[in-house]
């Protein structure tokens, strides 16, 4: 239950509409041997801060209509931000091992992926109602189709991984192999409009399980 509360909610901000909502009310008193003394303002909120975040990146988006599916690496759509809002980028990749993420499942089912497509309602709207011919699949390793379909999305580390000193961009690498591709299909009319699809995702880690999403455009093939 604790490890739950702990990731229940973002801490991406520390105040404000998007700061953590998770907290504890404490109350502070003094003690005698015979008495308890009163305090002003002595009841406050300590707050649930979520070790790390998940922060999606512009730029990756499928193409409608292109052949043998639109691909896009997995690695390419998200990174993390810790507590501290230090990204898992550049310098700092060795943080994947440091927070001990250990999975990254990406839920693909068209009941799972919701859309705005044709003014649906992202969040809401699954892509199953919306575009039933429509399907988006996650391969590990290889290249589709011949490639197996994604079934964990293990990341696994060396103790000499969790440094610094570690090679970030041989380590960076290794995890976006380790997290494969999404494939997009449309075996349906071609689209003429630029939609999105909120795909969600499952984090498994050292302090936990959260989860989260990522937005990702799929964009006209007369767009190219």
């Amino acid at each position: 239950k604790a490890k739950e509360l702990l990731n229940m909610f973002s801490s991406m901000a520390y105040e404000g509409e998007n700061g953590p909502k998770a907290f504890f009310k404490v109350g502070v008193a003094v003690f005698g041997e015979c008495t308890m003394l009163p305090l002003n303002n002595n009841v406050f909120n300590d707050y649930v801060i979520r070790p790390i975040n998940l922060q999606g990146l512009d730029g990756a988006a499928f193409t409608d209509a292109t052949d043998n599916g639109a691909k896009v690496a997995v690695a390419d759509l998200f990174t993390f931000v810790d507590w501290r809002h230090q990204s898992f980028t550049g310098s700092n990749v060795w943080y994947y091992a440091y927070y001990g993420i250990q999975k990254v499942e990406v839920l693909t089912g068209n009941n799972d992926v919701t859309t705005d497509m044709s003014g649906s309602t992202l969040g809401q709207t699954t892509l199953a109602q919306a575009a039933p011919g429509t399907s988006l699949n996650w391969y590990v390793s290889g290249s589709y189709p011949d490639a197996s379909v994604a079934e964990d999305g293990v990341l696994t580390f060396t103790p000499a991984q969790n440094s610094s000193s570690a090679n970030q961009t041989a380590l960076y690498n290794q995890i976006k192999s380790q997290l494969g591709e999404l494939v997009y299909n449309n075996n349906r009319t071609p689209i003429m409009k630029e939609f999105t699809l909120r795909i969600p995702l499952v984090i498994t880690y050292d302090w936990g399980t959260m989860k989260d999403y990522v937005d990702v455009k799929v964009k006209p093939v007369s767009e190219l």
